[in-house]
């Protein structure tokens, strides 16, 4: 079963979204979702590595998390073009509940600085 909010896949019997940190409530073998409320955009990923590292972050500061366009950049079109994304779907992008969006904005950009200040040609 996949849940509705992020689309994760959910063990029957799950408590949680692993994923999104929806509730579930089971009644026999159906599942009830409650969600954590709406989405905000925090990140987009023009980099696939660079999600693996905001994943990462989230997953660590306990922050529910979902990534829009992830699981259909290869299912379109070119597939992902170069390594990157796909372009007809876009990149995928990280959301987060509405009340954790700017914790979760402080994080990535607390994580950003210290990589962009050891860019090359400074």
């Amino acid at each position: 079963m996949k849940c509705p909010y992020c689309g994760a896949v959910v063990s029957e019997g799950a408590e949680r979204c692993v994923q999104c940190g929806s509730g579930i409530v089971w009644d026999g073998d159906r599942a009830q979702f409650d969600t954590p409320g709406p989405l905000e955009r925090v990140y987009t990923a023009w980099d696939p590595a660079a999600l693996l590292v905001i994943e990462s972050l989230l997953e660590v500061n306990g922050i529910p998390f979902g990534v829009a366009n992830e699981l259909t950049q290869d299912y379109f079109a070119l597939g992902r073009v170069g390594g990157g994304y796909n372009p007809a779907t876009g990149p995928p992008v990280v959301l987060v509940p509405a009340q954790r969006a700017d914790e979760a904005r402080e994080l990535i950009a607390a994580m950003s600085e210290p990589l962009a200040a050891e860019s090359p040609g400074e």
